[in-house]
């Protein structure tokens, strides 16, 4: 399969998983109130740094080395099984003291079902990994989906019978358990063997270098759920976790199913830094012309969406949402750069700038602090700005590319986004300040804003343009044919 094909089931796989998500939450914000995310945020944003320990390292070594023989496999699958009941006693044992820091008893509960579920999703890691290598995203959606399916059935059920700490735990456990099962089902004789531990050696050395790189990037990403929680408490808390589930749709939903591709890709012709650089500026060319104008469209209609779909309640996300956006629109496709590091071997540098990351993070997350949450929000996405253009210069340095053609590409498909959004506003300023009707008007300036863009973007950037119209076009033959015959 080619690039494109791979990266479209890994988009399904991705989109799917997380519309399945973003409907179960929306059900919950609904039925339950802001409180109990807030604690579900409390508990996930320490466990979550547990969970780092299993899910990466050892397995990423899988995809990147090319010939990859069944002892290998083996003994993969079996440390991650060993690994992870140490780290789940390690996170059950410490849920008493971290209930104890947040002075939330149902912290801990939670801490708990994350260590339940940790057990449960060890004997699945290698099996999806190998997946993952063999580019079989389709196998891979299929199953995913379909455990999110079952999760957000639980979780609902549970809801609608009065039991919210069940309806928020519980999705901690069922997801992985399905997972695990389904993935043995499909994998089971190529990952259960006899293991051979002195093999070893030189996945571990790779997998401290790319586990000390996601952790920073995590702590970057949720050194904020902390601060909030211990500072500000569990409300505040909880219209972040809202607000940032939406924000960042491109990067997680988009970005990276792209970079799940990209990175065995690279690996492959990592020796090869011209191919490399045409399909980082490839990959970066085709992701912005799709998330920028995701990310800004939402900041700009985000009043009628947080109201439409989550009630007057939750109207306090609406600053924070459209604050976090931008952060979300440069790291939808500043993401692609990890898969660079990461694929020509050197994690160690996008690890670097993490930590510089990390520490000037702290700084301005704690001056925003003072401000309350707007003003956390402001810092994060202060500092995201600054880091993430760090990132995009080394990487374009490591594979020697023009930045200004860099900068080229990525304005081609910000200039379009703009004038979207501009469009939108004066509509909404000049022409709908009146409708009562907060769904109808929604639904009017995502009309109004999707065929502006479509319109910007062929005078603008016609040669995008024509790619996707081709990519649509060239799909429904395709399905007519198969019809057909």
């Amino acid at each position: 399969m080619s690039l494109y094909n791979n990266a479209i089931w890994s988009f399904m796989n991705t989109i799917g998983v997380q519309i399945i998500v973003l409907i179960t939450n929306v059900v919950l914000a609904r039925l339950l109130y802001p409180e109990i995310f807030g604690v579900l945020g409390m508990a996930t944003v320490i466990t979550g740094l547990i969970l780092l320990f299993q899910e990466q390292g050892l397995s990423t070594y899988l995809i990147f080395k090319t010939n990859v023989d069944e002892k290998i496999i083996y003994t993969t699958f079996w440390l991650n099984i060993i690994i992870s009941f140490l780290l789940a006693g390690i996170t059950f044992s410490t849920a008493p003291l971290i209930a104890e820091f947040y002075n939330n008893n149902d912290v801990g509960t939670i801490v708990k079902y994350i260590s339940i579920g940790m057990l449960c999703g060890s004997f699945g890691i290698t099996s999806r990994i190998l997946l993952v290598k063999q580019q079989n995203f389709k196998k891979l959606t299929i199953i995913e989906c379909f455990a999110e399916v079952i999760n957000c059935i639980v979780s609902i059920t549970l809801a609608l019978n009065n039991q919210p700490l069940l309806a928020i735990a519980s999705r901690l456990v069922i997801r992985p358990m399905v997972q695990s099962f389904l993935l043995l089902i499909v994998n089971r004789d190529k990952v259960i063997g006899k293991p051979q531990f002195n093999i070893m050696s030189e996945a571990v050395v790779y997998g401290i270098k790319i586990l000390g790189s996601q952790i920073l990037i995590y702590c970057n990403n949720n050194i904020t759920y902390l601060i909030i929680g211990k500072i500000l408490g569990n409300k505040s808390l909880g219209l972040y976790t809202v607000a940032f589930q939406w924000s960042v749709i491109a990067r997680y939903y988009i970005s990276s199913a792209i970079v799940k591709v990209a990175f065995p890709e690279i690996s492959k012709i990592k020796d090869d830094i011209s191919r490399v650089r045409h399909l980082y500026n490839n990959v970066t060319n085709k992701l912005s012309f799709i998330t920028l104008p995701i990310c800004l469209g939402l900041m700009a209609v985000t009043p009628e969406f947080v109201l439409v779909f989550y009630g007057s309640s939750w109207e306090k996300v609406v600053p924070i949402l459209q604050l976090l956006l931008i952060s979300g629109a440069v790291t939808s496709f500043g993401t692609v750069g990890g898969a660079i590091f990461n694929g020509l071997g050197r994690p160690e540098v996008d690890m670097k700038i993490n930590i510089g990351s990390l520490i000037s993070g702290i700084v301005f997350i704690c001056l925003g602090s003072f401000y309350g949450i707007v003003g956390v929000t402001l810092g994060i996405v202060i500092n995201s700005l600054i880091f993430e253009t760090v990132k995009i210069i080394f990487v374009n340095k490591m594979i020697d590319n023009r930045f200004k053609d860099f900068i080229r590409t990525i304005g081609l498909n910000l200039m379009p986004s703009l004038l979207m959004v501009s469009v939108i506003y004066l509509i909404r300023i000049e022409v709908l300040v009146n409708m009562p009707n907060y769904l109808l008007k929604l639904i009017v300036l995502v009309l109004i804003g999707s065929f502006t863009y479509i319109v910007f973007s062929f005078f603008i950037n016609k040669e995008n343009f024509d790619w996707i119209y081709k990519k649509i076009t060239n799909n429904v033959k395709k399905q007519i044919a198969v019809k057909e015959s």
